[in-house]
């Protein structure tokens, strides 16, 4: 873990990716990167070299809160990263408190998802990304609506504010075939743009897992 006032550069994690990426027996990997304010889009690709070649990893968390340098752009790096990682069960990945983060970058996340067909937990922080809006909301949806052996699923949108009920609209079509899903969590907290219409969509989202056992 790294935290704040630290001097965690791009170049720390290109010789990070040289003592990581040939433990090719690895099942589960934590890189916190809290407030690392030097680390730049090109510190992803080279956590992208870390990943890549670690097949048999079975969790992998994620967390760039705060890092303000990081862009849409990096995320292209993150959808190579996972590219190989077809046995991966469980993502966390933190992307609180950046207003770079919009609906391109999203997008590359939609399809780094879809290629994740055995996960089974996905845990999304977006926190304070105000930039995050509708049209990123409904790429995130159709990246979650592929992964249908999804057991757990917890989203955060704190402080979105740019998040409209147009957007929740796309949560009810995303849920219709995640028939395996147990537990669910959403957080649209502060998200001052949403209003009833927003609940209607998640009372039809809801309605479509009878699996679920857990909701908050």
């Amino acid at each position: 873990k790294f935290y704040v006032e630290n001097k965690i550069s791009d170049d720390s994690l290109a010789i990070l990716s040289d003592g990581i990426k040939n433990l090719t027996s690895l099942r589960h990997l934590g890189l916190e990167f809290y407030e690392c304010n030097l680390m730049t889009d090109q510190g992803l690709s080279y956590i992208k070299d870390i990943i890549k070649g670690l097949s048999a990893l079975d969790s992998l968390k994620l967390d760039f809160s705060s890092c303000n340098k990081i862009t849409n752009d990096g995320l292209i790096y993150f959808k190579a990263a996972t590219k190989n990682l077809s046995f991966l069960k469980s993502l966390s990945l933190n992307l609180s408190y950046n207003d770079n983060i919009s609906k391109e970058g999203i997008n590359h996340l939609k399809e780094a998802l879809q290629g994740l067909l055995s996960l089974e937990t996905l845990i999304l922080d977006f926190t304070y990304c105000i930039n995050f809006e509708d049209e990123a909301f409904h790429h995130l949806t159709e990246g979650i609506k592929t992964m249908i052996s999804i057991r757990t699923l917890d989203l955060c949108f704190y402080n979105c504010s740019k998040l409209s009920d147009e957007g929740l609209r796309h949560f009810q079509e995303a849920t219709k075939d995640l028939t395996g899903l147990k537990s669910l969590s959403l957080n649209f907290t502060n998200c001052k743009k949403l209003t009833d219409a927003a609940f209607v969509s998640l009372k039809h989202a809801i309605q479509h897992i009878p699996s679920l056992i857990g909701l908050a």
